[in-house]
């Protein structure tokens, strides 16, 4: 299913009351053809004044651009004034009238980018204990979290990534040592990261996804794994499209191996952000990099801007469905799986049913998640984590999918050809002691509609438990 739609038709959604609230005000993103220069920037904010939907009375001057550190993304951040009604004038790709030739490639709104999972009140006392067998006679595997962070006092700091100074990207934020705050300006401390990558939000997200993570590689006898934390979402839980850029581009330049992606939005304008998609799809897949992330929760809190933008029925259980509908709503990047073979979309299933809080779809929805608790999760903390109401999230569901398949993986498989449907083939071959039971399983009943393939996660037999009502 196509999502680009017509310039009337953009302008005609981008007008619908609450709109504003999705993305950053006075904040625009543009992708250069190349990295650009002090020149471009300034041709490429001369382009964007000329552009403006308003009449301003902004100069160079007033607009601010900011870049990715000693990096080779060709991303830059503008802000300025009513910026951001240059999307509504002309679309996504800027190459007619006032462009600045060559230089500017395609624009986007600084959208927000939500964590889709329901609120965990931490306790105290929970500390995951470090495994001191789990590295050996293993290999390796790097899973960059792109969340809120890493808390040390939940999460054992020895399940850490350090950098690699050998390794051709090195220079991309050279001070990097564990792990990066794209929420916040890093301040240097005598040349040193500071490690403001601390996970400071109210629920913790970051920690429970990079713990789920943790305990599938502990259990298993192949892979160990070490988590770079990459910061792109705040304590409230909110990040934007330009943090998770940047971010993307770091990992890839430190050898990660998968890249978590515990988030998304919903693309509401239906805009093809053709730089986002060739960088997942693409230039992640030349790297040999897995991009696990959620298929998204329902709600999500901007229902009534799509039902709205839609003119979706609700009064019926179709017009509901709809709403969840990765086919649909165009929730990112799950909606990146169909033409990408390194992205896998994940939500939660009992084995008869999915989570009826979470997204679907036969054409985007990638692979379903057992749990228990009525699709549920344990908090993955080791001490007293029995005591606690379970989790529910497509957020955890992709940790634990993320865990699964880095554990299982052969690292020789990290290479330009990986693909997720040879990874689940060869998962649904093989009987490893630990299972006694295959780590994949196919249910025709949800591969229709609700999950393509019908592919499940058969984590441990006792995972999937019975239908519930």
């Amino acid at each position: 299913m196509a999502f680009s739609l017509t310039k009337e038709e953009i302008i005609r959604r981008a007008s619908t009351p609450g709109f504003d609230k999705t993305y950053r005000e006075n904040q625009i993103i543009v992708v250069f053809t190349e990295k650009p220069n002090a020149e471009n920037i300034y041709s490429a904010k001369e382009f964007l004044i000329a552009s403006m939907r308003k009449p301003t009375i902004l100069t160079p001057a007033d607009i601010t651009a900011k870049t990715c550190d000693q990096c080779d993304c060709p991303l830059v951040l503008f802000e300025g004034i009513d910026i951001e009604t240059v999307i509504v004038t002309e679309g996504v790709k800027a190459g007619s009238g006032t462009s600045p030739g060559k230089a500017v490639g395609e624009l986007s709104l600084n959208y927000y980018i939500s964590l889709p999972y329901e609120h965990w009140p931490p306790q105290q006392g929970f500390k995951n204990k470090f495994s001191e067998s789990a590295d050996e006679g293993k290999k390796k595997v790097v899973v960059a979290v792109l969340d809120t962070g890493l808390d040390a006092g939940l999460v054992d700091p020895r399940y850490l990534w350090e950098k690699d100074g050998s390794l051709p990207g090195a220079h991309c934020y050279e001070f990097i040592q564990n792990g990066w705050n794209f929420v916040d300006k890093s301040e240097l401390i005598d040349g040193q990261d500071p490690s403001n990558y601390h996970d400071d939000h109210i629920g913790k997200h970051g920690s429970l996804v990079s713990q789920f993570i943790i305990n599938e590689f502990i259990e298993l006898k192949k892979n160990y794994v070490r988590i770079m934390p990459l910061k792109t979402h705040s304590s409230s839980g909110k990040g934007d499209l330009y943090g998770v850029i940047c971010a993307i581009h770091v990992a890839m330049a430190h050898g990660v191996n998968i890249i978590n992606a515990s988030w998304g939005f919903a693309n509401i304008l239906g805009l093809s952000l053709t730089y986002l998609d060739e960088l997942i799809s693409k230039r992640l897949a030349e790297k040999g990099i897995l991009f696990i992330t959620a298929s998204g929760n329902f709600p999500r809190g901007d229902e009534k801007i799509q039902i709205d933008i839609q003119g979706i029925d609700t009064s019926n259980k179709s017009g509901i469905l709809q709403l969840r509908n990765v086919e649909y709503n165009n929730f990112w990047p799950a909606s990146l799986s169909s033409k990408s073979k390194i992205v896998i979309t994940t939500t939660t299933t009992d084995g008869v049913k999915i989570s009826p809080a979470q997204n679907f779809s036969e054409q985007f929805v990638d692979l379903g998640v057992g749990a228990h608790h009525e699709m549920q999760f344990d908090v993955p903390f080791s001490e007293n984590s029995d005591e606690y109401a379970p989790l529910r999230g497509s957020s955890f569901a992709t940790a634990i999918a993320t865990g699964i398949i880095g554990a299982n993986c052969s690292v020789k498989w990290f290479k330009k050809d990986i693909s997720k449907d040879n990874i689940f083939k060869e998962f649904a071959r093989r009987n490893p002691i630990f299972f006694k039971s295959p780590i994949l399983i196919y249910n025709k009943k949800l591969a229709h509609y609700w999950i393509r393939n019908g592919c499940i996660i058969n984590k441990r037999k006792k995972v999937i438990s019975r239908a519930t009502s």
